[in-house]
């Protein structure tokens, strides 16, 4: 019976430092998928911040955007755009509470004009650089599903949470980084998802990842691999540890639980 294999990309299929999936990743999963299983990226980011590299390795399909988007073998399942008022509202007060962030959509990512945060710059950058479709806040319509929000020095971000957290839930990602979508879509709710399409059972599922916005799906599933330089709360909560990307952990991980 075939298994429904699901993978982070940063820091999990994607070496961080060298910014590629490394040779062994892609043959460690071109094997996984010769042996009959569905393979999914499940990532935080939206369809639009995907390069090359990762939608040509031949995946089944993608859980993009935290389970806001699904798709399968080429066929869009799913999209969870936010309300367009609801878009304008995150914007206002991005600029009104002093913070930084990212606007994902589907189609495009969207930057302010005005950014000086060096992290925001230097991943709007990344994504120029792999000719990804990028734009700006002044779009009108302003149309995005998720974000990603970083805290300044005279940031507010008591205020900005407060307008917002019913609306949304928050991930705290690092000390200033912070990842928003709706309440009720997760990486978990994308492969609830999945195997219900496929009529199969939770212990067909092994998702495999790093961050603390992996903690959904990693807890959700019987089958969760942490990678050995994940999140700590990452580390406490999976069945199984592997190597790190650079040293075959993906591989090291699927010979383990007997999937190649």
């Amino acid at each position: 019976m075939p298994k429904l294999l699901f993978f982070d990309i940063d820091n999990t299929i994607l070496d961080e430092k060298t910014q590629t999936i490394p040779v062994e990743v892609r043959q460690a999963l071109k094997q996984a998928k010769q042996n009959g299983h569905f393979l999914f990226i499940n990532t935080g980011r939206t369809k639009a911040a995907l390069n090359q590299q990762m939608t040509g390795l031949g995946m089944d399909g993608y859980v993009c955007g935290c389970g806001g988007y699904l798709e399968f073998q080429g066929k869009i399942l799913k999209t969870t755009p936010l309300p367009l008022v609801l878009c304008e509202k995150i914007k206002h007060l991005l600029k009104a509470c002093q913070l930084s962030g990212v606007l994902e959509g589907t189609e495009a990512t969207y930057f302010d004009k005005d950014n000086r945060n060096p992290i925001v710059a230097e991943y709007q950058q990344r994504l120029a650089k792999d000719q990804l479709v990028i734009s700006d806040w002044d779009q009108d319509p302003l149309h995005f599903d998720k974000l990603t929000v970083f805290l300044n020095p005279e940031s507010d971000f008591e205020t900005f949470y407060q307008a917002l957290k019913e609306d949304l839930h928050f991930i705290k990602r690092g000390p200033i980084f912070y990842e928003l979508m709706p309440h009720h879509i997760s990486k978990a709710s994308g492969i609830a998802y999945f195997l219900d399409y496929f009529n199969l059972s939770i212990e067909d599922a092994y998702a495999f990842g790093d961050s603390t916005n992996d903690l959904a799906m990693l807890q959700y599933v019987k089958h969760s691999i942490g990678m050995q330089n994940s999140d700590p709360e990452v580390l406490a909560c999976v069945e199984y540890i592997t190597d790190t990307v650079d040293h075959d952990g993906i591989r090291k991980a699927l010979v383990h639980y007997g999937l190649i």
